[in-house]
């Protein structure tokens, strides 16, 4: 069964934003690849998603990035771009919102993720991965190990509430580790 057979129209819709800034767009590859447990579920009608710059992970990535890289950008576009010119993308294990489940189903859901995202991880060949929940670590590492490739393994946990200084001080860790192997450029 193909994943997209089976999104909602909020998955169709961000996975049509989220395509938008895949480095392949620009003649690149993915370098690094994040991986999210789903896109978001609308609240109130509105949308809170990474790449269209008005979620929480999104403020506090770009705020690592400039930390790693001692860049500004004026526009949230302009970091989005640099983002996806460095290689950088953002996935999710699951293609549809599973944050109103209740645990069983957001559990099982996640489970029906796996061999997808090890689809898409294989095509990809990245090389390195930042999951981004450590909730779900296990499931994209057994997507890794579907993918039967090597390469850089990271988790962070999702940055809310006391986790937003762990996130961000471990992101810049990583993009640090990630520039020194020379995957990522100065």
């Amino acid at each position: 069964m193909n994943p997209i057979e089976t999104e909602s129209r909020v998955g169709v819709k961000i996975r049509q934003i989220r395509e938008g800034y895949h480095p392949a767009r620009i003649g690149g590859q993915i370098k690094v690849l994040f991986i999210g447990e789903s896109p978001p579920e609308p609240k109130n009608n509105k949308i809170k998603f990474f790449y269209l710059a008005n979620s929480h992970l999104f403020w506090i990535t770009k705020k690592a990035f400039s930390m790693a890289y001692n860049q500004q950008w004026v526009h949230n576009e302009e970091f989005l771009r640099f983002f996806q010119s460095l290689g950088c993308y953002l996935d999710d294990l699951c293609c549809n919102p599973v944050n109103h489940l209740n645990d069983e189903k957001r559990v099982q859901k996640r489970e029906e993720g796996i061999r997808f995202l090890s689809k898409r991880i294989l095509d990809a060949r990245p090389a390195a991965i930042v999951t981004l929940m450590r909730q779900i670590e296990d499931h994209v590492g057994r997507a890794v190990l579907g993918a039967s490739f090597v390469m850089i393994f990271e988790t962070l946990p999702f940055p809310r509430f006391r986790a937003v200084r762990t996130y961000k001080e471990g992101l810049v860790d990583i993009l640090s580790k990630l520039i020194k192997e020379g995957i990522l450029p100065h």
